[in-house]
């Protein structure tokens, strides 16, 4: 799922443990895993 950590701010990967990262882009709240969803491989994101 796709929305999995959406709106999880100071919380932990469900996959991994990592702290889930928040940043705002063009003014919209953004979460992710820097672990699982490196920066690098956007292909691949879980």
């Amino acid at each position: 799922n796709f929305f999995r950590i959406y709106g999880k701010k100071n919380k932990k990967c469900p996959i991994c443990g990592t702290d889930i990262t928040y940043e705002r882009m063009q003014d919209r709240p953004t979460f992710y895993c820097k672990t699982c969803q490196p920066e690098n491989n956007q292909m691949e994101l879980i």
